[in-house]
């Protein structure tokens, strides 16, 4: 599911709460819980995501390519 989507899911969410809408905010929260997306509402209207999605890679994946990428550089060049 893409952030953008989820990000929308949560804004109509948002509105349907606030509007006392509990069956559609339920149905929405059911809607992302069965995509594996989990959050946690509190008493002062805030929520806290358990498992935020991310559609990014993390800077530790780049750092982990770029060090791989040195490393076989450098064995070829030693190796030849």
């Amino acid at each position: 599911m893409l952030a953008a989507k989820v990000n929308r899911l949560m804004k109509h969410r948002r509105v349907a709460r606030a509007r006392k809408d509990l069956v559609d905010a339920d149905r929405i929260r059911d809607e992302l819980k069965a995509k594996g997306i989990e959050f946690q509402d509190e008493k002062d209207g805030t929520t806290i995501w358990l498992n935020r999605p991310s559609t990014l890679p993390l800077l530790r994946d780049y750092i982990a390519i770029a060090i791989a990428i040195v490393i076989a550089l450098a064995l070829s060049y030693y190796l030849w």
